[in-house]
């Protein structure tokens, strides 16, 4: 019995229920908003503070051109972020993303950037909640609000959040039913490879070796259209590019308080480099162990999915506020097993926990006047950059708790 049903006799369902209701308005909101920044942006009758879909677009522009290439180089990207924000920040955006994401960018070009924005988050943002609502049925509206923070992240950043999200949960909707074919949203997911390590990991461990091939082949086909539409080159300038963006988070170019990793957390509480990214290696360790240890005991299939997915988030060094749609994927998959052990303090605390680790880059963003302002918060002090901890420690309570004895004694409520 879920949790949900547990509390219907009491105000508490209605409350779930309301809340969603609110969030779900508010993003609407937020993207509206957003998308009108945009069209009076792009008919030069404003200018914004740059966001990473300004990005997105610059390089969907270069690939409608045909210089896919130029993006990868820095200058050539911070000059056309310059041009499009018009002096209102420096430019921060390097662009290191595959080419097979560049694909649907180019794609999206095509459209003016208010329509392309639009077009882009509603329609990742279908994907995601169909695929949480399959994956959560009943529990929606709790998985919902659990994943609230992150979607809001990825709106205000015009991030690709939803859409990894989306296809981390189709990969684990497919598992669930033993497809092979949960390989091709695995493939996808070359789009950010170092978020899609977690179900990786699992699928190998499990010896999925159908679904793996078929991943496998989905990485390479989509290779061979991109180098087909953008010409061998691509690879080059790709590789070029990923060198700038780890340069830049070596050397603190990031903006610690919004990377939900290990690395960026201990970092930001003064740790060196080499030291920062050995507690990363760490977590990444530890997460693995965690996917391998799950499916030794045997844990719900929904187990294993749920913590593979979360364990994807401590895996890489870079992962993002935006990117934490993914808790709300993971919470969906683990909430059925973990409900009938939970206090209800603790799963208001599961729930709270996703809020927290993503709440305070949302609030910092939105109270800075000005990019300015942000920028000198930052560089005063990155203290805050604690999600990666809260997470690695989420990550592992869940993980004991969901292995706790099936025949252990519920939860007191």
């Amino acid at each position: 019995m879920s949790l949900v049903d547990q509390l219907a006799p009491t105000r508490g369902l209605k409350l779930v229920a309301v809340a969603a209701v609110l969030m779900a308005v508010f993003l609407a909101a937020c993207v509206m908003v957003q998308s009108q920044a945009y069209l009076k942006a792009s008919a030069g009758h404003a200018a914004h503070r740059l966001v990473d879909f300004d990005a997105f677009y610059i390089a969907g522009t270069m690939g409608r051109e045909g210089r896919m290439a130029a993006a990868y180089d820095t200058r050539t990207m911070y000059a056309a972020e310059a041009a499009v924000s018009h002096g209102v920040e420096k430019p921060t955006l390097p662009w290191a993303y595959p080419p097979q994401f560049d694909l649907l960018l180019t794609a999206l070009a095509f459209l003016p950037a208010g329509l392309a924005y639009l077009v882009f988050a509603l329609g990742s943002l279908a994907f995601y909640l169909t695929v949480l609502q399959r994956i959560a049925g009943r529990d929606f509206a709790l998985a919902f609000l659990a994943a609230g923070p992150g979607l809001m992240a990825t709106i205000f950043a015009g991030q690709n959040g939803f859409l990894t999200g989306g296809l981390v949960g189709l990969f684990a909707l497919l598992a669930l039913r033993r497809r092979a074919s949960a390989g091709l949203p695995l493939g996808l997911m070359v789009i950010k490879p170092h978020l899609g390590l977690g179900i990786a990991a699992w699928a190998v461990m499990r010896g999925r070796w159908a679904m793996v091939a078929v991943a496998a082949a989905t990485v390479l086909v989509s290779g061979a259209l991109a180098t087909l539409v953008y010409g061998p080159g691509i690879w080059a300038a790709f590789l070029s590019g990923l060198d700038a963006t780890a340069e830049m988070l070596r050397t603190g170019g990031f903006r610690y308080f919004r990377l939900a990793s290990v690395f960026a957390a201990l970092r930001a509480l003064g740790l060196s480099t080499g030291a920062a990214m050995a507690g990363q290696g760490l977590a990444a360790l530890i997460g693995l162990v965690v996917i391998w240890r799950a499916a030794r005991l045997g844990l719900p299939l929904r187990a294993q999915l749920g913590l593979a997915t979360l364990c994807g988030l401590m895996i890489s060094p870079y992962a993002y506020d935006y990117d934490m749609a993914l808790y709300g994927i993971g919470f969906a998959l683990i909430w059925p097993v973990l409900a009938p052990r939970l206090a209800l303090a603790e799963a208001a605390a599961l729930v709270v926990a996703g809020w927290v680790a993503t709440s305070l880059s949302i609030w910092l963003g939105a109270t800075s006047p000005s990019a300015a302002a942000l920028e000198k918060q930052v560089r005063a002090g990155q203290k805050p950059a604690v999600v990666g901890l809260l997470m690695l420690g989420l990550i592992l309570w869940i993980a004991l708790r969901a292995g706790g004895r099936e025949n252990g004694a519920p939860a007191r409520t």
